[in-house]
């Protein structure tokens, strides 16, 4: 999704309840997401969908986030994202007993690197500057003052992009939180290629 949309609904949200009320009022997420139907070509594109929505919310400011729900699929009340309490008697009859599927679902462990990111920062804003399909924020890591930016390409298209970071070297995670080490050119400088997933910079 074009994250601009989302992002004009939330801010004229905001502007309207500041007007009407004559306060900022804090904004929560309560909920974001669908029901994949328990097929398998879904999975990815809610994983997009609720991690990309949620660093929206953060980069927007929202004072809570709330992204793992009780139930993901009316058939399966209680598992929500992942599937490994769904016990179920061994098919080949050993009266053995085990999952009947693997578990987490794709969502579980992006979100998990999301939370990982995410915590105890506040939003430094959006950063627009890195072409028309690109987007992202920046956010800062309260008790240490660390800037963290949060980069994505919405596009479906790789959208290589070159950053100055300001800084002798730079950790490079990717949405499951795998890191990676670069140092900046002489220019300090780096060279990234953004997908439809976030790169988290540190």
């Amino acid at each position: 999704i074009d994250p601009a949309g989302v992002v004009r609904k939330i801010r004229e949200t905001k502007r309207l309840m500041k007007e009407l009320s004559g306060r900022d009022i804090p904004m929560v997420s309560t909920e974001c997401g669908y029901a994949t139907g328990d097929r398998a070509d879904r999975e990815p594109v809610q994983m997009k969908h609720v991690v990309r929505l949620n660093l929206i919310f953060a980069g927007e400011g929202f004072k809570g986030l709330s992204f793992f729900v009780n139930s993901d699929y009316r058939t399966e009340p209680g598992f929500g994202y992942s599937y490994n309490c769904d016990l179920v008697r061994d098919p080949k009859g050993l009266n053995d007993f085990g999952p009947k599927k693997t578990s987490p679902k794709p969502v579980f462990p992006a979100m998990s690197a999301f939370a990982a990111f995410i915590v105890n920062t506040e939003s430094c804003g959006d950063i627009p500057f890195l072409g028309e399909t690109a987007w992202g924020y920046a956010y800062r890591h309260v008790p240490t003052g660390q800037v963290r930016l949060a980069l994505w390409d919405w596009s479906g298209k790789p959208n290589d992009i070159r950053l100055k970071v300001g800084a002798a070297a730079v950790t490079i995670t990717d949405e499951w939180g795998n890191e990676r080490r670069m140092t900046p050119d002489a220019h300090g400088e780096i060279a990234l290629t953004l997908g439809d997933m976030p790169t988290y910079i540190l």
